[in-house]
C-alpha cells in the first residue's frame, strides 16, 4: 500500500476555517483590568498559497451581582493575514493587520461608562493543526485605539443622568486569543 492512498489525519490544504476563542468565553479581557464573558465565532477564508482574511464577531450582555452591575460589549474584527510558509498548508507563524469596531455598557458602583470604539494595528501568532481538521491557534493583537466614553449619575429618582463625555485615544493591547477552530 502506497503512502499516496492512505488518507492524512490532517487537513493538509484548508480552504475555509470556523473557530472560537476559548480565553473570552471564560472572560479573559485583553486589559486584564475588568473581565466578563463574550460569545463569539470566526469565520476565515485562505487563499494564493499564503493568504487569509479572518472575520470576527463577539458578543456579551453579562448580567451578576444580583442585577445591580452590568458588563457588556459588542466587537467586530477584520483581519487579513500573511502565512509565513508558502506551501498553502496555512499552519505555523503569520502576520496580519486588523481594524476592529464595537460598543460597550459598563455599570457598577465604580463605573457607568458606556461609549463606542474602533482600532487598527498589527497581529501575529501560530497554529498547530491538530487532529484531522481541529486546530489550535495563539494570537495577540496589539494597536492604536480611540474610544467615545460617557460617564453617567443617577440622581434621587433612579434616573441615568450624562455627567461627562471624553475621549481616550492610546496604544493597548486590543486582543490576545486561543482559538480552537475547524479547518475544512
Amino acid at each position: 500500500m502506497t503512502t499516496d492512498t492512505i488518507p492524512s489525519r490532517i487537513v493538509e490544504y484548508p480552504k475555509w476555517n470556523v473557530g472560537t476563542n476559548i480565553l473570552e468565553w471564560i472572560g479573559v479581557m485583553p486589559d486584564l483590568k475588568y473581565t466578563t464573558w463574550g460569545a463569539n465565532i470566526y469565520g476565515e477564508f485562505y487563499f494564493k498559497k499564503q493568504f487569509s482574511v479572518k472575520l470576527t464577531a463577539a458578543y456579551s450582555e453579562h448580567h451578576y451581582g444580583g442585577g445591580e452591575k452590568f458588563q457588556g460589549f459588542t466587537s467586530y474584527v477584520a483581519e487579513p493575514r500573511y502565512w509565513f510558509r508558502k506551501d498553502s498548508t496555512f499552519k505555523g507563524f503569520f502576520g496580519g493587520v486588523y481594524g476592529q469596531l464595537g460598543d460597550y455598557n459598563d455599570i457598577d458602583t465604580e463605573r457607568k461608562y458606556t461609549g463606542h470604539f474602533w482600532g487598527t494595528g498589527l497581529s501575529a501568532g501560530y497554529l498547530y493543526p491538530v487532529w484531522k481538521g481541529l486546530a489550535v491557534e495563539f494570537n495577540v493583537r496589539a494597536g492604536y485605539r480611540s474610544t467615545n466614553i460617557n460617564k453617567y449619575v443617577y440622581n434621587g429618582t433612579g434616573d441615568r443622568c450624562l455627567c461627562q463625555r471624553f475621549g481616550e485615544h492610546k496604544f493597548v493591547l486590543s486582543g490576545f486569543a486561543l482559538n480552537l477552530s475547524w479547518r475544512f
